[in-house]
């Protein structure tokens, strides 16, 4: 369980998420190191979802090398395939198995630009660049979409989601020339 909280700005983009993981058990772990956005590259990758899922791409998945312009193409066609053929070498899978409903979705920041892969690897864009995943996501977007601050959807998200704890780690990607 998890909030993750992104938005789009004439300069770039902002992702954020709190510091609260949880267990198969239901357990609330806080770990150093247990970071929800991860640097890799010229992306920065914030998986939700099952913990193995997300491992896989913290620290097994190697994203592609993009075009200077990259965009929904680039992400749909070749960043999507690669995180599912990694998925597949540790055996997991975007698909819904049986009646097992596998929730992963992930932001994904490239070139100052934010894309939400859903849980069936769909690429995903906002026309007002306002983004949530995770089980806070839904009021993270009420507060931004209200014209208030990442600093209040934080708080909104924590009073309201008992799976959403800070501190929070937020990271800051500027957009590049001839992104899309």
């Amino acid at each position: 369980m998890t909030t993750i909280i992104g938005f789009e700005t004439e300069d770039g983009c902002t992702l954020a998420a709190d510091a609260m993981t949880t267990g198969s058990d239901n357990r609330a772990y806080m770990g150093k190191g247990m970071h929800k956005i991860h640097k890799w590259a010229e992306y920065l990758l914030a998986p939700a979802g099952p913990g193995a899922m997300c491992d896989v791409v913290a620290h097994l998945w190697t994203p592609p090398v993009p075009p200077a312009n990259a965009g929904v193409p680039f992400i749909a066609g070749n960043v999507v395939p690669s995180l599912k053929k990694s998925f597949a070498e540790y055996g997991l899978s975007f698909q819904v198995r049986d009646e097992e409903k596998v929730e992963f979705e992930m932001l994904l920041a490239l070139q100052g630009r934010i894309y939400h892969i859903a849980n069936d690897g769909t690429v995903l864009t906002h026309h007002r660049g306002i983004y949530g995943i995770g089980t806070g996501g839904a009021y993270a977007i009420g507060v931004l979409s209200a014209g208030e601050s990442l600093a209040m959807a934080e708080a909104v998200a924590m009073e309201n989601d008992v799976n959403t704890r800070g501190p929070w780690l937020e990271y800051h990607q500027k957009r590049t020339a001839g992104s899309r």
